[in-house]
C-alpha cells in the first residue's frame, strides 16, 4: 500500500511538532490522508515558476532510502511519493 509523507515548511517565527501536525490531520482530514511521515525542510525545491518540484522530493527520499547509513526505512515508490508532495505543498 501507499503511504502517505508531508514535507512541510514552517512561515518564520512559526513552531508545531510533528506530533500536534498530525493530531490537526486526524481532526481534519479523511483517516487515509492523515500522514504517517512528516519532514520538516526550510524549503521546497521548485521550478522557475514557483511551483514545488514533486520529482526532485522523490528523488531526495529514493536518496535517503539507498544511503548506506544502516537504517531500515520502507521503500518509497514514485506514485506514493507524488500525492503527498501535492498535500504538502497545499498546506503551506
Amino acid at each position: 500500500g501507499e503511504v502517505v509523507k508531508a514535507w512541510v515548511v514552517l512561515k518564520a517565527g512559526q513552531q508545531i511538532t510533528a506530533g500536534d501536525l498530525r493530531a490537526y490531520c486526524k481532526q481534519n482530514l479523511a483517516p487515509y490522508k492523515v500522514p504517517r511521515q512528516i519532514e520538516f525542510q526550510d524549503s521546497l525545491p521548485k521550478s522557475g515558476v514557483g511551483k514545488v518540484l514533486r520529482r526532485e522530493l522523490v528523488r531526495q527520499e529514493a536518496a535517503k532510502l539507498s544511503a548506506p547509513d544502516g537504517l531500515q526505512t520502507p521503500e518509497v515508490t514514485l506514485s506514493e511519493a507524488l500525492p503527498t508532495a501535492e498535500v504538502a505543498s497545499e498546506a503551506r
